[in-house]
């Protein structure tokens, strides 16, 4: 169960740096 919990975790700490690198190259890509 704690192994679910730790792999939910790393999942959306994994989706929201992709998504916060996403962000960022398209501001870049914007200047």
């Amino acid at each position: 169960m704690s192994i679910f919990i730790s792999y939910i975790i790393f999942m959306s700490i994994f989706f929201g740096l992709s998504t916060c690198v996403f962000v960022v190259l398209k501001s870049i890509r914007l200047i």
